[in-house]
C-alpha cells in the first residue's frame, strides 16, 4: 500500500475487523438464546409458575433469575433448577462451535497462506551447504556479515 494510502488500509482493515467481531458476537449470542429457549419451555418450567414469569425466564437467565426472587423459596429453587443448566448448555454448545471454526480457519490459513506449498515440498528451503546471500538495500547482493 503507497504511503499516501496507508491511513486508509488501514482504516478500512480496522473496520472489517470491528464488523467481524460485532457479527461474531451477535451470530454466537444467537446461538445461545435459541438453545436456551428451547431447553427452558412450559413443560420444564415448574407447573405453578404465574404467566409474567414464565415469559421472563423464557425470555433470559437474567428475567428468570429476577422473577425467581419474587417466588417462594421452594419454587425458585426449582426455577433456576431448570434456567440455570439450560444456559450453561447453550453456552457450552456455542464453545464448542468457536472452537471448531476456530480450527478450520487455521487449518484455512496454514494452507492458504504464503509459500505454504513451497514449504511443504521443501521447494522453499535453501539446500545443504549453500546458505541464501544477504540482499542490500534495492536487492542487490552485498557479503554476509
Amino acid at each position: 500500500v503507497p504511503a499516501a494510502r496507508a491511513g486508509t488500509a488501514a482504516g478500512t482493515a480496522e473496520t472489517g475487523n470491528e464488523l467481524g467481531i460485532a457479527l461474531g458476537v451477535a451470530t454466537a449470542g444467537s446461538i445461545g438464546a435459541a438453545i436456551y429457549r428451547r431447553r427452558v419451555t412450559g413443560d420444564t418450567l415448574p407447573a405453578d409458575l404465574p404467566g409474567d414469569v414464565t415469559a421472563d425466564a423464557r425470555e433470559t437467565l437474567a428475567g428468570a433469575v429476577a422473577a425467581a426472587q419474587r417466588l417462594p423459596e421452594a419454587t425458585a429453587a426449582e426455577l433456576l433448577g431448570v434456567v440455570q443448566p439450560a444456559f450453561t448448555y447453550g453456552m457450552q454448545v456455542v464453545a464448542g462451535v468457536l472452537a471448531v471454526l476456530l480450527v478450520g480457519v487455521a487449518v484455512v490459513v496454514g494452507v492458504l497462506r504464503p509459500g505454504a506449498a513451497a514449504r511443504r515440498s521443501g521447494a522453499g528451503e535453501p539446500r545443504s551447504g549453500i546458505l541464501p546471500r544477504n540482499r542490500g538495500p534495492g536487492g542487490g547482493s552485498r557479503p554476509a556479515g
